[in-house]
C-alpha cells in the first residue's frame, strides 16, 4: 500500500560490477545484485566477519540524490548485516564513511556523482550467510 498523492520512486539502473572477498552461492548468485530486480538477492557462501567487504563499482559515476543499501532477504528480516557501515567514493580513491547499518539498512546522500559504494563488515554476522539486495539509487 502506498500514498496516493505521491508519485512512485523511479530508481536508476546504472551498470555495476562487484568486487568482494566472499564466494558465490549457486542458488542465489552475485549477478542478482546488479539486475535491479528488488525481489532477487545474492546470498554469500559463508557468514560475514570483520574485514569483509562488498564493493559496487559503476562504469560511469552516478549523479544521484540518494543510495539505499538493504541487506537481508527481501520482505523477511533474515541474513542481514548486523555490524558494518557503508562508504563511498567520488574519484575511486578517497573513501567517505557513511552510515552504519541499522535494521539491515544504510543510506548515502552524496554531494557529487558516485564512482563506487562499499559495504564494510566490522564484526561477525548473526547467521551462516549474508543476503545482499540491489542498490536503490534515486535521481
Amino acid at each position: 500500500v502506498g500514498a496516493s498523492n505521491l508519485p512512485p520512486i523511479e530508481y536508476m539502473t546504472p551498470e555495476v560490477f562487484i568486487e568482494t572477498n566472499f564466494g558465490e552461492s549457486k542458488s542465489f548468485p552475485m549477478k542478482n545484485i546488479g539486475d535491479y530486480n528488488f525481489n532477487s538477492y545474492w546470498r554469500t557462501d559463508r557468514t560475514g566477519k570483520a574485514g569483509d567487504y562488498i564493493v559496487y563499482n559503476f562504469n560511469e559515476a552516478v549523479d544521484c540524490s540518494k543510495i539505499t543499501l538493504i541487506t537481508g532477504i527481501p520482505n523477511i528480516d533474515l541474513y542481514g548485516i548486523t555490524d558494518g557501515y557503508v562508504e563511498y567514493t567520488y574519484n575511486g580513491k578517497d573513501w567517505i564513511k557513511g552510515e552504519e547499518f541499522i535494521d539491515n539498512k544504510a543510506v548515502i546522500l552524496p554531494d557529487s556523482p558516485v564512482k563506487s559504494v562499499r559495504i564494510v563488515f566490522t564484526n561477525s554476522t548473526d547467521a551462516l550467510t549474508v543476503a545482499i539486495q540491489d542498490l536503490r539509487i534515486e535521481k
